[in-house]
């Protein structure tokens, strides 16, 4: 795919989550970034993913189980990178008030969905995971 092709696919989901109140198991940071890797490189990450949760209690038991956010994410995209800085479409992990969370590299910021999406500085990211 085009490059502008799949940026322009990225910005949709963006565009998109911008007006959803947060939700486990509709609208939250993972399945936020797994329609957003979806839209990119037209996997099916999102629908993968919401087979393990559909609301708070049963997201916080999926990630117990898991081991973490970070090992959860983890288990999808592969080992955590060792990018110094992430790229446009990479998906890194920031401290949100819900605690840490994970968005998408959208330029020279990361989008974390909350009630709608947060953006954080590109500095902000505490792990970063290659997407290709």
């Amino acid at each position: 795919m085009r490059r502008a092709d799949w940026v322009s696919r990225l910005w949709g989901e963006v565009e998109a989550a911008k007006t959803r109140p947060f939700s486990y198991g509709e609208h939250d940071c993972c399945l936020f970034v797994a329609r957003c890797i979806d839209a990119m490189t037209d996997s099916d990450l999102a629908e993968q993913l919401a087979r393990h949760y559909h609301d708070e209690p049963s997201a916080m038991a999926f990630f117990r189980h898991e081991g973490g956010i970070e090992r959860a994410v983890s288990g999808f995209l592969g080992d955590v990178s060792d990018l110094a800085r992430p790229r446009r479409g990479d998906v890194a992990m920031v401290p949100t008030e819900r605690g840490d969370g994970v968005g998408v590299c959208v330029g020279t910021t990361i989008a974390v969905a909350g009630d709608g999406v947060e953006f954080y500085p590109l500095s902000a990211a505490l792990k970063t995971w290659r997407v290709d």
